[in-house]
């Protein structure tokens, strides 16, 4: 049981706290004020809060305030209505989804960019160079001359000078790991691991060879 000290003014509900000017709309203040007494212990699961005339009276803000308010703490699972019993502060629940997915190493979007304008621009300054034929077709292993060259140009800045020759261009992270397991095993041979890697080289451990 949380002993809340007695205030001096009985208008004034202990889990508020004062409105600041430059803290967003008042009703999302208030749904702050929930979320941080909740957090603090000052409203506990169960508890009434008071009807929304009454709250906005001791808040000093009119009714439509308030409503906003616990509709947005509603929609945040903060508080549940039970009819005309009124408002009372919802059970919290812990959240069982997995807040971040760790199944694929993929660099979450950046905001405020337009994928799709991106693409559709990119695409079009593609099939202005390349005639899109070409580009539906088989491609050379490891890439074409200028494949290679802009490859060189990209790991300039990190390696220095490359030759072309010496670069590679695969069609993706998978087939470039592929190829280099194959050509540095041998058939019987075990390739060494760390419990975590890329789960398409786990994958085909147990059929290039045992791992340990």
């Amino acid at each position: 049981m949380v002993n809340i000290p007695i205030q001096e003014n009985p208008d004034v509900l202990p889990w508020t706290r004062e409105f600041s000017a430059g803290a967003g709309p008042r009703y999302r203040q208030i749904v702050g004020f929930v979320e941080q007494a909740l957090a603090e212990g000052l409203l506990l699961p169960g508890d009434r809060l008071p009807p929304q005339r009454e709250l906005a009276a001791r808040l000093g803000v009119d009714l439509t305030t308030v409503t906003r308010a616990l509709n947005e703490a509603r929609r945040r699972r903060l508080v549940e209505s039970r009819g005309t019993l009124g408002t009372f502060v919802a059970a919290q629940t812990a959240e069982l989804a997995q807040v971040v997915d760790l199944s694929m190493n993929v660099p979450p979007p950046p905001e405020g960019v337009d994928f799709d304008d991106v693409m559709r621009r990119g695409l079009t300054q593609v099939t202005l160079r390349t005639d899109a034929s070409l580009l539906m077709t088989y491609q050379l292993g490891g890439g074409s001359a200028s494949d290679r060259a802009a490859g060189a140009q990209w790991l300039a800045p990190m390696l220095g000078h490359v030759e072309p020759s010496r670069v590679l261009a695969y069609p993706g992270a998978q087939s470039a790991l592929a190829a280099l397991v194959l050509a540095h095993s041998a058939p019987d041979g075990g390739i060494a691991a760390e419990p975590l890697v890329y789960p398409a080289y786990a994958s085909r451990l147990p059929r290039w060879g045992a791992a340990s």
